[in-house]
Order: structure tokens, then sequence, then C-alpha cells
């Protein structure tokens, strides 16, 4: 979550650090690979989602596709593309 504007990013992959003195890093607790298609809705009450890596999750390409219609400004990221 980044501490000036409340934006988030998510991530289905660990990324190694604990962000730095703008960002802070939120571990999911569980199989980050047990995100799925039904649980999209989740991400919807995220108020400032900024992008979202669907790289490690098992979201399909339909869900992906789905969920970019109703996040048009959101930057996804699948199978290292950006959509």
């Amino acid at each position: 979550m980044d501490r000036i504007d409340g934006s988030a990013d998510i991530l289905f992959q660990p990324i190694g650090h604990g962000g730095c003195g703008q960002t802070s890093v939120y571990v999911a607790r569980g199989s980050l690979g047990g995100f799925t298609d039904q649980d999209l809705g989740l991400l919807d009450n995220i108020r400032l989602l900024r992008g979202v890596d669907f790289n490690g999750s098992r979201v399909s390409l339909e869900g992906v596709r789905s969920f970019k219609r109703r996040h048009p400004t959101c930057r996804i990221v699948v199978n290292s593309d950006s959509l």
C-alpha cells in the first residue's frame, strides 16, 4: 500500500523485500495459488487498486478479462504480459 495516495498493488508471488519508506507490504495468509476466479470479488473492495499481477494465482484468463472490464484503469499482469 502506498502511504502517499493509499493505492495498492496486488501480487500473487513473493517479492523478496518488505517495501521502502513510502510503501508497506502485506503478506497474505495461506496459499497464494489458492486465489481463483471465485475470489475476484474480494479485489473489488480495494478502493484505490493500482495494479494486479495474477502470476502465481489460479485465476483463469476469462476471469482476468472480466476483472479488467470492471477495472479498466487497473494495470493487469498475467503470464508476464501487461494488459
